[in-house]
């Protein structure tokens, strides 16, 4: 990157493409590249994985689309964010159990990590599952509530967040570099003196 005022996702295809001219074995066995919400455009990804054979995941941006409320959704729901997060009334995340087809994105009752259903034991549970109903809340959500997710690849997926845990290394790395090892404000202005500043940090870490 030689300018600052670029956009972060200007710069992945051409990466990519000096990466696999030096390392094309690595380059050829990648599956998945991830990102931020910078690299969230549907073109940008068809282009890295025709050019490359790789799924460019990041995660949603909102582009200015609003969190749903209340009167928007179902009974007994309170929110959804732009990225697929579903909340009760009683502010729990509805368990994402996957999609039906040419219906919607199908939720169940929320869950702890003992896998113990909230809803058992929830003072709204009258207000919000029916009296014969045993099982907890289960929500439908249109495809439509949530145009900017991919049907193929939705974030609330496990597999998804699963993968996307990977991502705070590399982050806790590109801190490392901007503020461990270096200024938070450079002494020196200029694009020249910023590249110049990395490059030194890149030959200290293996020292």
């Amino acid at each position: 990157m030689t300018d600052g005022a670029s956009h972060d996702s200007t710069s992945i295809v051409e990466s990519l493409d000096i990466h696999n001219k030096h390392f094309p074995k690595v380059t050829k066995a990648a599956k998945n590249l991830l990102d931020d919400s910078a690299a969230d455009d549907p073109t940008l990804k068809r282009v890295v994985e025709n050019l490359f054979g790789i799924k460019l995941r990041c995660h949603v941006n909102p582009r200015r689309r609003k969190t749903l409320k209340e009167e928007e959704l179902p009974k007994g729901m309170a929110s959804l964010t732009p990225n697929g997060t579903l909340r009760c009334d009683a502010d729990l995340e509805m368990d994402y159990r996957g999609k039906r087809q040419a219906v919607g994105y199908y939720y169940g009752p929320p869950r702890d990590e003992q896998n113990h259903n909230f809803c058992e034991s929830c003072p709204l549970k009258s207000q919000c599952c029916h009296k014969t109903n045993t099982d907890g809340r289960h929500v439908i959500i249109p495809f439509a509530k949530l145009p900017n997710i991919s049907t193929d690849d939705p974030p609330m997926a496990k597999r998804f967040q699963k993968l996307m845990k990977k991502r705070p290394s590399v982050e806790r790395m590109i801190y490392r570099l901007k503020c461990t090892l270096g200024d938070r404000y450079l002494s020196k202005r200029g694009n020249s003196n910023y590249q110049a500043s990395l490059v030194a940090l890149h030959l200290i870490i293996p020292l």
